[in-house]
């Protein structure tokens, strides 16, 4: 920022408001630091320098952007409309092969959910321990829920995708009324001039456009179903919270003392411990293979590419087979979660015989159903999550699509627009003026 260089004050303002704000926020999360998680903070020195290219100088639609002006080559980035439409294009393919990776570790987590549960794990096991403390397994998926956000990030998910969806809606509206006012224009014209209106009717023309309007909508209209469920869901699970906000101290306090004698030190009890932790282990490793699966969304090397595709320096099925080769490389991934969870679910029901026989007739009720809805909060809790983390995303990638086909919708009124006026003024008549509001 120091070393920017521009002569446009409204620039060199902004930029000086933005090194204010920075210092700002790093004050703030020095103390937060100190004072929360005592720990140290990196030196202003120490920070990793900020790019140019990351600022972007918002101006008037009036001026016009062609013209040049002081520094404005070091902030000012265009993406190509062409650009712009092939990334949708490849988002599209790409999501495909996502969703459905997806959709297979999401079905192997719940597999597994379902296997545990059928043996009454994990609170069997917690309920007859002796041990007067929250279980580490336990605290580690309770802290981990902390650490995300707790109850208020699915709150603010859920404000987030109602955002999201009305901004779809409103650019649905918006290509929809573009092309009905087009379209009944140019039937009033017709009505009007009869054959001398010798152009091409909008109705032979806007049928394709018309007809992906309304795919959007009928996918909007399908995942809003949805977006009804996780809302209902979000206020019903309110009181399955009621544990997950406390401290692993609190937690404790409100743990029922054991009533059984302490059978914790058998060894099918370990190897099960064992086993349900690696499972615990396994399905951190498949949310960095989901994070991992998006980042691939949006890699610099990937519009890099598109850049190239759009000016006709590279094939766009060369391009995008690169691109999306990389989401079918994590196979080897799938398989290997898939072999890992066979593996640890058979050592799961090797063990259960032993175990079954050990706490038959001592196992803790009172204890076991504090654990369950301990459990129970934190499934619902990841899976409504899981619901709204997925609606986000879908949303946000409809919205490029519908700001592409706005666009394009946008050129295809304003060229019908001007053949119109050079029609209407041919047949003595006087052209309509130039309305963008009405786009």
């Amino acid at each position: 920022i120091n070393k920017a260089s521009t002569n446009n004050p409204r620039t060199e303002s902004a930029l000086k408001d933005r090194k204010k704000n920075i210092k700002k926020e790093y004050e703030d999360a020095k103390e937060i630091n100190k004072n929360v998680y005592y720990e140290g903070c990196a030196s202003l020195d120490e920070l990793d320098k900020i790019e140019s290219k990351n600022y972007t100088l918002h101006r008037s639609i009036q001026v016009k952007l062609d013209s040049e002006f002081p520094g404005g080559e070091n902030f000012e980035v265009f993406l190509p409309m062409g650009v712009r439409k092939l990334e949708a294009e490849f988002h599209q393919e790409a999501n495909q092969i996502i969703n459905q990776n997806v959709e297979t570790l999401l079905k192997l987590s719940a597999d597994e959910d379902n296997f545990l549960t059928s043996f009454g794990l994990p609170q069997a096991i917690y309920s007859i321990s002796n041990k007067q403390e929250i279980p580490d397994d336990l605290w580690n998926r309770v802290s981990e829920f902390q650490q995300k956000g707790n109850f208020a990030y699915l709150q603010s998910l859920l404000s987030g995708v109602k955002l999201n969806r009305e901004n779809c809606l409103n650019l649905v509206q918006k290509c929809q009324k573009s092309l009905m006012d087009e379209e009944q224009e140019d039937a009033a014209l017709k009505a009007t001039y009869g054959k001398s209106w010798n152009r091409l009717p909008s109705t032979s023309l806007n049928s394709e456009m018309k007809s992906r309007v309304e795919s959007y909508n009928a996918n909007l209209q399908k995942a809003m179903e949805t977006d009804a469920t996780v809302e209902s869901n979000v206020e019903a699970i309110k009181p399955k919270m009621q544990y997950l906000q406390l401290s692993r101290n609190e937690l404790t306090q409100q743990m029922p003392k054991s009533k059984s004698a302490n059978t914790s030190s058998s060894p099918c009890i370990a190897n099960l411990e064992e086993a349900i932790e690696q499972l615990n282990n396994l399905k951190r490793e498949r949310e960095g293979l989901i994070a991992k699966m998006t980042g691939a969304l949006s890699s610099a090397d990937l519009r890099r590419d598109l850049f190239k595709v759009n000016a006709g320096e590279m094939k766009r099925e060369k391009a995008f087979a690169s691109h999306l080769s990389k989401l079918q490389t994590n196979e080897e991934d799938f398989e290997t979660q898939q072999t890992k969870s066979s593996e640890i679910l058979s050592t799961i029901d090797d063990n259960m015989i032993s175990f079954t026989e050990l706490v038959s007739g001592s196992e803790d009720n009172e204890k076991t159903q504090f654990f369950k809805s301990i459990d129970s909060g934190l499934k619902v809790y990841y899976d409504n999550m899981n619901l709204l983390q997925n609606g986000d995303k879908f949303y946000k990638q409809m919205y490029e699509y519908l700001t592409s086909l706005h666009l394009y919708i946008v050129d295809f009124v304003a060229s019908r627009n001007v053949e119109k006026d050079e029609l209407v003024e041919s047949l003595g008549g006087n052209p309509a003026p130039y309305d963008p509001g009405n786009w």
